[in-house]
């Protein structure tokens, strides 16, 4: 879920499920002639794992663009049963993108994950959500106006672990198109979030637990080129935290601000996240993902918002879980990985409530 908050209405995209044909959003067209996917090259790979103990891969069967995953072993955790489209489509940063597909499960599973990334870095990546269906219910799973990125080779990744036992998923009408190019479909407009996130409420956890002692732990991974430097000169007092980046990054991950806290989070519990985030230089793609602090995978929310110089951006994600479970303690991380030189980001603003229904 991306929310852009323009100071007065707050917009969110949300992913939607629904049966084919319904009247609403069925995803973006499959056969037209601006369907990437359509005309691309690819090659299939697999991970599947039970117990972590990698195994025969899964049979796949395909009809078109539409492809069925046959998993006769049950899995537990993110990751154990993964099927990877290494195509030949590229992307590039002057360019918006859109993306859709439709899954379907002969079980209920809820933790399946999609992906789109770059083949040689797994972590440059356009989403990484999750998804939850239902026994033999289409999902239709779409982004839409996505910033490019340069990107030679696009991976289309899907991670069907946690599934029972004799699972078949079914991924069909897969599109990967220009945003410019219309395809005669329009996914809905743009929902308004009445969800009200005050920096100053009882309920802001992570005022009370974190920003009124300053009760956090810093770390840091700043690496130009990969190659690791001196931490970036960085604040964090009374709820306001900076960062100064001296070198400039190409790539995400490599600027990260980690801040491990005392919050807990509970298992299926909702939760709303909010901060603000602003830059004095041009970042095509910041990251902030809240996550357990002993689980990278098991993560609360995951956004790329783009920064524009000296123009306050506020992320909001309303009712979110936690995609595996219940977290002991909670990390916040900020990645700018992509800065210019001399680029100073200041965070404020930062809420984590309980939902109230």
């Amino acid at each position: 879920m991306l929310v852009y908050d323009d100071g007065t209405i707050a917009w969110h995209y949300i992913l939607t499920s629904q049966e084919a044909g319904g009247g609403t959003f069925d995803g973006f067209d499959p056969d037209s002639e601006y369907n990437m996917f359509k005309n691309c090259t690819f090659t299939n790979s697999y991970y599947y794992a039970p117990g972590w103990t990698q195994i025969a891969d899964p049979v796949m069967t395909q009809d078109g663009n539409s492809f069925t995953f046959s998993l006769p072993e049950a899995t537990s955790e993110t990751w154990q049963a993964q099927a990877l489209f290494h195509t030949d489509m590229t992307t590039a940063a002057t360019s918006n993108y859109d993306f859709s597909c439709k899954l379907m499960s002969t079980t209920d599973h809820g933790n399946v994950t999609v992906k789109l990334c770059d083949t040689n870095n797994s972590g440059v990546y356009y989403f990484e959500e999750k998804v939850s269906l239902k026994a033999y219910e289409e999902y239709v799973f779409y982004k839409s106006d996505m910033p490019g990125i340069d990107i030679s080779q696009i991976d289309v990744v899907f991670d069907f672990g946690g599934n029972a036992a004799n699972t078949d998923v079914t991924v069909s009408d897969i599109v990967l198109k220009d945003h410019a190019n219309d395809d005669g479909r329009t996914p809905p407009a743009v929902e308004e979030d009445d969800t009200q996130y005050i920096y100053d409420a009882e309920t802001n956890l992570w005022k009370t637990h974190v920003d009124d002692g300053d009760n956090y732990t810093a770390s840091f991974y700043y690496a130009p080129g990969w190659t690791q430097i001196a931490d970036p000169a960085f604040t964090g007092t009374g709820g306001t935290y900076t960062v100064a980046l001296p070198s400039a990054t190409t790539d995400q991950w490599q600027a990260q601000v980690m801040l491990t806290t005392d919050i807990p989070a509970e298992a299926d519990t909702k939760y709303d996240f909010s901060c603000t985030l602003m830059s004095d230089k041009a970042l095509p793609r910041a990251t902030v993902k809240l996550t357990d602090s002993a689980d990278d995978n098991n993560y609360l929310c995951l956004e790329t918002p783009a920064l524009s110089p000296y123009e306050e951006y506020v992320v909001k994600v309303p009712a979110a879980t936690m995609t595996v479970g219940a977290a002991s303690a909670l990390k916040l991380v900020f990645d700018f990985g992509g800065n210019a030189d001399n680029t100073n980001i200041t965070i404020n603003n930062i809420v984590l409530q309980k939902t109230v229904e």
